[in-house]
């Protein structure tokens, strides 16, 4: 998801990543919500007018800046949902997506507070095509995408179609996230109600996985979360959120590749989550906007839409949280130019903390210094707030990460003093590939800017191959290949790695090693 700071890479999110880090795991009330704490000047349930300033007087003003903050950390760049579809349909319109020439195919969830979001599409595009289940999740298939996909108008001999598709979250007033207030009810309410009733169901330590006739979809949403969630890790509702975002976009991808007429088509996929907040105002944050065209080529465009919302503002009829957000993401978006351009002087004079600040992919500023190569901007960073080290992307990556995968060793060598490193998926990956590939460069890298060497050298595959296997597996090389192999398996065996390993079946390192690298192999391990 390229942001104002770049997209260099994008790493895989499996169970073996580490688990999310975007926020403390909160206490939870008893009904599984998150419990207001320093984002809200009043207790939870206490009414706006009881909130006071230093001098005891009630401050509205304090609550829109305490509301702002909360929702620009935990969402980065979010925006009033009218001022994200208004730009957001402006930015498809000049990729020829238009309300005549094209069809929206929309996944909310099916609680009615998300009409909002499908209300304003149809009144910017033409009606949708609804393929939404609950929690925003897509359970059409192929079937569903084709029908919609016939109701498209034909233009120049072209059909385009735009999925447009979102979770949802509430965050009260005071600081509670997962409750709202709907119409003619005294009492909270809650919301996303499937999702939180995942999380009941991971809280109590059990889940049935199992079709039930007679909770289909409920039952598919917890099939498809178990597989994005960091084995043993108790996600909040606001990281169960985004797990279904990423679920969610998974589904479209793949339905719409395989549904499309790749000779007459061209689609746009415009995916985030919708934020219901106070007074009844709705939220969205942006998360990917690409378009494609019917071979598969994509051309995002988050940057585009990125400019356009720059400066907004929408009238909240008499709410002020809207000025107060608009106010912070503009201070915010100074810092990260200043980060990206090396300008540590600016960065000093920024009149807000600088280690809170989160670009929509959560990219915090030493990433953004990291994928820069802005060596001064990370010192200053890394010596206001180390924490920023161990802080993790929406892709699993550190800034560790970005600066060895871009070769940038002086900001690597910088985090490693600090007791950084690659560890994790990404050291994982890196590994694997590097071995795989015998890129000797590489794999060298990898070592020595692991965390835990130990745990660099003990990775294994999903069949238990260590890196010892995968390399001793390694045929048809041509000589300098078989150089570099060698070359790789001492320096694996000089790091430490285990010789003797066996993988899951019970095959040792030189199992399938023809009998001139077995004698080769044993010399090496002697000495």
């Amino acid at each position: 998801m390229p942001g104002e700071s770049g997209m260099v890479r994008s790493s895989s999110r499996g169970e073996l990543a580490p688990p999310p880090k975007l926020l403390q795991t909160p206490a939870l009330d008893e009904d599984g919500h998150e419990a207001a704490d320093k984002w809200s000047n009043r207790a939870p349930g206490q009414p706006a007018a009881a909130a006071a300033d230093a001098k005891g007087t009630p401050s509205a003003e304090a609550d829109d800046n305490h509301f702002a903050e909360m929702l620009e950390d935990l969402f980065p760049r979010a925006v009033p949902e009218q001022v994200f579809v208004k730009h957001m349909s402006s930015v498809l319109n000049n990729h020829g997506f238009k309300k005549d020439t094209s069809i929206n195919l929309v996944s909310t969830c099916r609680d009615e507070l998300c009409r909002s979001l499908t209300d304003l599409l149809d009144s910017e595009w033409n009606p949708h095509f609804s393929i939404s289940s609950l929690a925003g999740f897509v359970f059409c298939g192929r079937t569903g995408f084709k029908a919609a996909m016939a109701h498209a108008p034909v233009v120049n001999g072209k059909e385009r179609y735009v999925f447009w598709v979102a979770p949802h979250i509430a965050l009260s007033a005071d600081g509670q996230v997962g409750k709202c207030f709907r119409p003619h009810r005294r009492d909270a309410s809650s919301a996303c109600g499937a999702l939180l009733g995942v999380l009941a169901e991971l809280k109590s330590g059990k889940m049935s996985l199992r079709l039930d006739q007679t909770d289909i979809e409920q039952s598919l949403v917890k099939q498809e979360l178990v597989g994005h969630l960091p084995y043993g890790h108790l996600p909040t509702l606001v990281e169960l959120t985004y797990a279904a975002y990423d679920c969610i976009l998974k589904e479209i991808k793949e339905t719409a590749a395989v549904s499309i007429h790749p000779s007459n088509c061209e689609y746009a996929i415009v995916a985030g989550i919708q934020i219901h907040g106070p007074g009844g105002q709705n939220f969205f944050w942006p998360g990917m906007m690409s378009t494609y065209d019917g071979t598969g080529f994509k051309v995002d465009m988050y940057e585009e839409y990125a400019t356009a919302v720059n400066e907004w503002h929408v009238n909240l009829q008499g709410w002020n949280a809207s000025e107060a957000l608009m106010l912070l993401q503009k201070r915010r978006r100074e810092a990260r130019l200043a980060a990206k351009t090396g300008d540590v002087e600016k960065l000093k004079r920024v009149p807000i903390s600088l280690g809170g600040i989160r670009d929509h992919s959560h990219r915090t500023l030493l990433h953004v210094a990291a994928i820069y190569n802005q060596l001064e901007v990370a010192k200053h960073l890394i010596t206001e707030d180390p924490s920023l080290i161990g802080q993790y992307d929406l892709d699993k990556c550190s800034a560790m990460d970005y600066a060895v995968d871009n070769h940038f060793d002086d900001v690597a060598r910088l985090i490693k003093s600090y007791g950084g490193g690659i560890e994790g998926q990404h050291l994982f990956e890196g590994l694997m590939a590097s071995v795989e590939r015998l890129d000797l460069e590489s794999f060298e890298r990898y070592v020595k800017f692991a965390k835990d060497k130990e745990e660099a050298l003990s990775a294994r595959d999903k069949d238990g191959r260590s890196l010892v296997h995968i390399c001793m597996d390694i045929r048809k090389q041509t000589e300098a290949e078989q150089l570099k192999q060698e070359r790789i398996i001492q320096e694996l065996i000089a790091f430490g790695a285990d010789g003797n390993a066996v993988d899951h079946y019970g095959n040792d390192v030189l199992h399938h090693a023809p009998e001139a690298k077995r004698k080769s192999f044993e010399m090496m391990r002697q000495t």
